[in-house]
């Protein structure tokens, strides 16, 4: 019966082993985006349909999230296996980067003679943020960058608007400036530069953020950033001469506990896909592979993107035989584990049936010389050996040949003593 299931186990392992092989880099991934009708989110929906066909093996499944918060929240209560993460917000406790999908630039959008020239100047001035989903975060990163230069938020009035609404307030002197975030080309600073131009028909400018290294280094996750000419408008250009500003940065980050060939994959197919989605989005053309030289990163590289960012596709094909190597090894430990296992069984069972036809031969040597006393005490004995032997038979044990000639020799003597003993008296 043991090696019946010693190879049923064997049979087992080399059944997971197959399916291991036929199924490896095979994965169904939840990826947290959104929320609805931002361009994030239209970003990973062409991304889930692009590697549909670059990756068929790894199927990504967009799960929609109502705030930025959530997708981080969503990553380390395990809920998700990829999020899109900006870095303004905690970053997740679970989560390690794949790649940087974005970078949008920080602008205070002031009209063309605005006597502003710092962001201390803000203060008692109102400014206006757009209204939508983001605009929470939005206004935090604006408090964040008051708060550097001691300005308390309350003293600078926060104005949600529509774009509609932009021109009204700026005409009318109830906002100063325009905060938004947004990437270089069509997006939230754009769209506020337009706005400032048409209220004021001149030349909007972007306040410059010089203190955007130590900002930095108080808040990582915002960056410095050189805003380049002509970034948010060409003619006039908006802003008229490089700008220094600060950047928040949308990684795709993935959980820890992602295998790295997993990974890897993932990482493979954003970065092989980003022409492709660049047709579809032109925020794609901004993906690019995260820095492995950082020292201090805010959310470390995913080990298994980091190899195939050194290597390539090789390292990535190396991974899988690497599996694969670890696979073997490991079924060769099992093997080697189960045919010990039956050794000692076999052992063990040897060391009882001698001990068990060497009981039975002690049995029939006593009776040679018992009383009608010892005789029954031994045909007890022999009763409890014979019943031992056929619980291990039943058991599926199997029993030595002698063990039955063995039990015939020990109930012959005590047969042929107790004919002797009954004889005599």
């Amino acid at each position: 019966m043991i090696l019946r299931a010693a190879a049923a186990l064997l049979a087992l392992a080399g059944l997971a082993a197959a399916s291991v092989y036929a199924g490896l880099v095979h994965a169904d991934l939840r990826i947290a985006a959104g929320p609805p009708g931002s361009a994030i989110q239209r970003l990973i929906a062409t991304f889930a349909t692009a590697n549909a066909r670059l990756h068929p093996r790894v199927r990504l499944l967009p799960v929609e999230e109502g705030d930025l918060a959530a997708r981080a929240r969503a990553l380390d209560d395990g809920r998700v296996d990829l999020a899109v993460i900006r870095s303004d917000l905690p970053p997740p406790v679970n989560g390690l980067t794949v790649a940087i999908l974005r970078r949008d630039v920080v602008a205070i959008v002031l009209p063309p003679h605005s006597p502003v020239t710092a962001l201390g100047q803000l203060t008692g001035r109102a400014v206006a943020i757009q209204a939508g989903p983001f605009q929470a975060d939005d206004a935090r990163v604006l408090d964040t960058l008051l708060d550097y230069v001691g300005v308390p938020a309350a003293k600078v009035g926060h104005l949600f608007l529509d774009p509609t609404d932009l021109r009204a307030a700026l005409q009318e002197h109830r906002a100063a400036a325009v905060f938004a975030i947004g990437p270089v080309g069509a997006g939230a600073v754009v769209d506020a530069v337009a706005a400032v131009a048409r209220a004021t028909g001149g030349n909007p400018k972007l306040l410059a953020l010089d203190e955007g290294e130590s900002i930095h280094r108080r808040y990582p996750g915002l960056e410095p950033i050189e805003v380049p000419v002509g970034a948010f408008r060409g003619r006039p250009p908006v802003p008229a001469e490089a700008v220094n500003s600060l950047a928040v940065i949308y990684r795709l980050v993935a959980a820890r506990s992602m295998l790295d060939i997993v990974a890897a994959a993932v990482a493979r197919s954003v970065f092989t896909a980003r022409g492709m989605l660049t047709e579809a989005t032109p925020f794609a053309g901004q993906i690019e592979a995260p820095d492995l030289d950082d020292k201090m990163p805010l959310i470390p590289v995913h080990p298994g993107v980091a190899a195939y960012i050194n290597n390539g596709d090789q390292s990535f094909f190396d991974t899988s035989q690497n599996y694969l190597y670890l696979g073997g090894i490991l079924l060769s430990l099992a093997g080697s584990g189960l045919a010990l296992a039956v050794s000692s069984w076999r052992r063990r069972h040897a060391a009882l049936d001698r001990g068990l036809i060497a009981d039975l031969v002690a049995i029939a040597d006593r009776a040679h010389t018992a009383d009608a006393a010892e005789l029954d005490a031994l045909s007890q004995e022999l009763h409890r050996l014979v019943g031992t032997a056929l619980v291990r038979q039943a058991h599926g044990d199997g029993m030595p040949a002698l063990i039955g000639p063995a039990i015939d020799h020990a109930r012959e003597a005590i047969r042929a003593r107790r004919a002797m003993v009954q004889h005599v008296t």
